[in-house]
């Protein structure tokens, strides 16, 4: 199997009034799985059933958010670890630096390496939109 890409045209980024045009790769053809697809596959590679299965990852949708926001960074296995960042406006002074500040909060997953490794042996499949 292969991933899936198309070329697209777009203006140059940044540049005021778009600029040179350029070509570009863009992934493309990408299906949602959804959760009960998920179990059923992941049932089928281990010992657990779909209903077991549904129930951890329904669990993990649940409990995430929560360590999240008691400042724990979460770590699943080889699949990754989540984290939470955030960006506030630049101050002239400690005292200047509150909570009111922040104006971006983002959940961030970093992908674990064995997983990395796997998906950058892809082999790639033009198609033609």
């Amino acid at each position: 199997m292969a991933l899936k890409y198309k070329i697209v045209q777009q203006a140059e980024p940044g540049v005021k009034g778009g600029g040179e045009y350029r070509y570009y790769l863009r992934a493309t053809g990408r299906q949602l799985i959804s959760i009960d697809e998920l179990a059923h596959k992941l049932a089928r590679e281990t010992a657990l059933n779909e209903v077991s299965v549904k129930s951890v990852l329904w669990g993990l949708s649940s409990i995430i958010p929560d360590l999240l926001l008691n400042n724990y960074s979460v770590e699943i296995g080889d699949l990754g670890i989540f984290s939470v960042s955030l960006k506030s406006e630049p101050v002239a002074t400690p005292e200047e630096a509150t909570w009111r500040k922040i104006h971006d909060l983002k959940v961030n997953f970093r992908v674990g390496k064995k997983i990395q490794g796997q998906v950058k042996k892809a082999r790639f499949e033009r198609v033609n939109d």
